[in-house]
């Protein structure tokens, strides 16, 4: 998440920034969501793992 957006809306309901992330970790999509607050959960992501490099990389 990358911010709460403080725009009027219902009670218990909020506009967030966030971005969208791919397989590696990295952020593919940048997604604004509507989301009630009693919903929403902190989740840790799981570990990034051993990165290769990609097809025609240099390494």
């Amino acid at each position: 998440m990358i911010r709460v957006l403080e725009w009027t809306t219902y009670d218990g309901w909020r506009w967030i920034d966030c971005y969208q992330l791919g397989p590696n970790g990295t952020a593919t999509a940048r997604r604004s969501l509507f989301v009630r607050v009693s919903g929403v959960r902190r989740q840790t992501p799981p570990p990034v793992s051993q990165r290769r490099p990609r097809v025609g990389a240099l390494v």
